[in-house]
């Protein structure tokens, strides 16, 4: 008799691995999402970057291009500005 043990992972053991993976590997693991914009906006890499970022007002999207990371913003908020150097742009 030969008896087989089998371990399966759910989709959001799944996810949150490759989530893991994906953060690890652009050395944004273990950071808070205020620390992870911050690093990103602070990065000295050349742009493009490996994988895009773009921010809600709820939530931090994070993509390699094949997967998509969520992290909510919980009770903070993300304001960007940028001055123009020659002539700003109307806003409509």
């Amino acid at each position: 008799m030969v008896i087989t043990f089998g371990l399966c992972a759910s989709g959001s053991a799944l996810a949150a691995s490759s989530e893991s993976a994906f953060l690890a590997q652009h050395g944004l693991a273990g950071k808070t999402v205020e620390q992870i914009v911050d690093t990103i906006d602070q990065t000295p890499q050349s742009r493009p970057l490996p994988y895009s970022a773009s921010i809600t007002s709820t939530e931090l999207k994070l993509s390699d291009g094949e997967q998509i990371y969520t992290l909510p913003l919980g009770d903070k908020f993300y304001l960007s500005f940028a001055p123009y150097e020659w002539a700003d742009t109307p806003l409509f």
